[in-house]
């Protein structure tokens, strides 16, 4: 039920960001349209915050939730900072911020099921134990689209004769096998 239009936004907006970070996670990264996607997923993000934080019906004041938006408004601005700045391993920092952020959209999504299903639905610990599994495929992930090298402005290549892995869930040259350290 949505209680005002700043929720109406809110839920939009969540949503929107839900099917936009699917759609960033499963493309090839570092092309335009994941810069393109990304950028929808994190203004999707940012209005799902920004609305978050103006919504007090629940309680009429700052609770536990609004600490929750926070965090996550965080983790977008930092992840969204680290393609700009480039600071050293900048390519490791921003898929583990962003992949936060995505698990942490999941975890509120699914909290908002649990709590809006009718009470004979036992769905408690199966939404619990969905979270184990997000943040599992989280990490594979992460360790395996991150390209071996530092992470600076100049793009990534092999060096001369070194054989190249490929890696099927990211769709592209991930890194050099020698590099490679089971994750």
């Amino acid at each position: 039920m949505i209680h005002s239009s700043m929720g109406g936004l809110h839920m939009i907006a969540a949503l929107a960001a839900i099917l936009l970070g699917l759609a960033v996670t499963i493309s090839p990264k570092g092309n335009a349209s994941h810069r393109l996607i990304g950028l929808g997923y994190a203004f999707c993000m940012l209005m799902t915050n920004i609305s978050a934080l103006m919504v007090y019906h629940l309680t009429g004041h700052f609770n536990l939730f609004h600490a929750f938006a926070l965090l996550s408004l965080l983790l977008v601005l930092a992840a969204l900072s680290m393609p700009i700045a480039r600071p050293r391993n900048w390519v490791f920092h921003h898929v583990h911020l962003m992949g936060w952020s995505y698990l942490g959209l999941l975890a509120a999504a699914m909290n908002e099921v649990a709590i809006r299903l009718p009470m004979h639905v036992n769905t408690p610990s199966r939404t619990l134990a969905v979270a184990p599994c997000f943040s599992w495929q989280q990490r594979r992930r992460a360790h395996s689209c991150v390209p071996a090298g530092n992470g600076r402005r100049s793009s990534w290549s092999p060096q001369a004769g070194a054989r190249v892995q490929f890696s099927p869930e990211c769709r592209q040259v991930s890194r050099p096998i020698a590099s490679c350290s089971p994750g």
